[in-house]
């Protein structure tokens, strides 16, 4: 019977080792597929995340080479553009430069839109159209002209970027040719003597190398000072800065003082006449400056006086850094002539914007007849072409000899004016004229008696107008004297001594040398001129 048994109870167990065995074999592959399909999952899930990044990586670079693309679809617009005028704002203009400059941060021009063509196609925009598209005969509008100019400049920055990136073709294209026509009509109304040298204004500085340059205007009488002055760069400032001469036409500058300024290397003599239409302009006189700087084959422009003499480099101006901010850097002229009204009721007369500096000048204080000194004048035409513009039309034959130079003296004020009428930025160094020369020459005993000096930002001697003698319209062979400078608005014009001596300092042992330096430069080139004028006598002679 025991083995009977026993062999059930071994059946027994091995039948419940089987079920177990099976049960445990069903549960391995049970979790066994589970994990497979639990990998499968991860493995999915995991390509599926990298399929995922990959997509967004290389959306990512797409979106990277869009960007870059069109940066450098916007820097190849940028490069090409005619005029890139610095965009301030009071925020952007650091302080340190308000320290040391009136910065003229100027109120925006309104953008050219669509609707503004439409307004002009309107009933009511044909007085407007009038009043943008016609000359007065007699006596120049200067709110009118302040209009044109500024509606003017809107259109020319609307069209500046299409141009520059080139794939419009804007006379012909039906979206553009209507308000191209405008532009077109509009600029020959200002600015008709731009033609035939340039096509239009988009043309000037396309045309124009990036290159620096000194321009001077001279003339028959100025030629004395100018052959100095042109020296004085080469033989004591020691620059070879390329140099044009400007003068309006043959009977302007004889030619031997043609020839004597050819002959000096990196010095060129210009026609104005060959690049501006003379028949508009009648140019004389102080007239021409501005226009000189827009005919210059230069970019970049120092305009100086034949009687401007320098104690540092001319390329300092254009390291200078209110220069470098607005492209336009200006000097202030000497405080004459308390209680002037004159100026500031005429610029409140015609414009209905203006910039920040208007009210910190003192034009607008009424406490000085002068406020721009235009001795030297630097200019980026890249950057200021629009307040140059305007600047010439200042000095344009009906407008100067009607407005312009009836409110001030010559073509000085012209320039921070015309660049507040087209609402262009511009740099005043914050110091007023100053005096070079001597204690007492010529004048009242302890105080500095000679020329009008100009001072840099750190207050010393950078530049001066008047030429080297004590007072050129009085003696012919006097020479200023080179021992100090002082500053103050208590002017003795009579005399050119400032009254105050508190501002009194003695100029350093260079710039007394450059003084020395350039009298003896001076009476030899008299004594070379004196010679030649004797040998040519001697000719006639005989």
């Amino acid at each position: 019977m025991k083995p009977q048994i026993n062999s059930r109870l071994v059946r027994l167990v091995s039948i419940v080792l089987v079920i177990f065995c099976l049960c445990f074999l069903f549960s391995y592959l049970l979790e066994l597929e589970q994990q497979n399909t639990l990998r499968k999952e991860q493995e999915d899930e995991e390509a599926r995340v990298m399929l995922k990044e990959e997509k967004e990586q290389e959306k990512k670079l797409l979106l990277e080479l869009a960007i870059e693309k069109e940066k450098q679809r916007i820097q190849k617009i940028l490069d090409s553009r005619a005029v890139i005028e610095p965009d301030l704002t009071l925020k952007d203009t650091y302080q340190h430069l308000l320290d040391k400059y009136y910065i003229a941060v100027p109120t925006p021009v309104e953008p050219w839109t669509d609707d503004t063509m439409q307004l002009l196609k309107s009933p009511l925009g044909q007085q407007i159209k009038a009043d943008l598209m016609t000359v007065p005969e007699i006596m120049p509008e200067f709110k009118t002209l302040t209009t044109q100019e500024r509606v003017w400049k809107s259109l020319f920055q609307y069209f500046d970027p299409i141009l520059a990136e080139g794939k419009v073709n804007i006379a012909q294209d039906p979206h553009y040719s209507e308000t191209w026509n405008i532009y077109n009509q509009l600029e020959e109304t200002i600015f008709p003597w731009i033609r035939p040298y340039w096509k239009n204004v988009f043309e000037i500085n396309l045309r124009t190398q990036k290159t620096q340059g000194i321009v001077m205007c001279v003339g028959n009488g100025q030629f004395k000072h100018a052959a100095t002055s042109v020296h004085a760069i080469r033989e004591i400032l020691k620059s070879d800065i390329p140099i044009e001469i400007f003068y309006i036409n043959s009977n302007d500058l004889s030619q031997d003082k043609l020839d004597f300024f050819n002959s000096i290397p990196n010095v060129k003599t210009q026609d104005i006449s060959r690049r501006i239409n003379n028949y508009y302009t009648q140019f004389g006189g102080w007239a021409v400056k501005p226009y000189a700087i827009l005919a210059s084959s230069f970019s970049e422009v120092i305009l100086m006086d034949a009687d401007v003499f320098m104690f540092k480099k001319p390329e300092t101006f254009f390291q200078d850094e209110g220069y470098k901010k607005t492209g336009a850097l200006f000097f202030l002229d000497r405080t004459l002539f308390n209680n002037f009204h004159v100026g500031r009721k005429w610029i409140k007369s015609f414009l209905p914007t203006h910039s920040t500096y208007i009210k910190e000048s003192r034009w607008w204080k009424t406490t000085s007849t002068h406020e721009q000194e235009s001795g030297i004048v630097v200019i980026d035409k890249k950057k200021a072409l629009f307040g140059l513009l305007a600047t010439c039309k200042m000095n344009d034959k009906l407008e100067r000899d009607r407005v312009s130079y009836r409110h001030s003296h010559g073509d000085k004020e012209t320039f921070w004016i015309g660049f507040e009428m087209i609402q262009a930025p511009y740099a005043f160094v914050k110091s007023y004229g100053a005096v070079i020369g001597g204690l007492g020459d010529a004048g009242a005993e302890g105080t500095v008696c000679g020329n009008q000096l100009h001072l840099d930002t750190n207050d010393r001697p950078w530049w001066w107008n008047g030429g080297i003698l004590r007072d050129k319209n009085k003696w012919e062979n006097r020479y200023l004297k080179f021992t100090h400078f002082a500053q103050g608005d208590d002017w003795e014009f009579g005399t050119s001594c400032i009254r105050e001596t508190d501002k009194i300092s003695e100029l350093s042992a260079d710039e007394k040398a450059i003084g020395a330096q350039l009298i003896a430069l001076d009476k030899k080139r008299k004594k070379e001129q004196e010679g030649s004028i004797s040998a040519e006598d001697e000719e006639i002679d005989i």
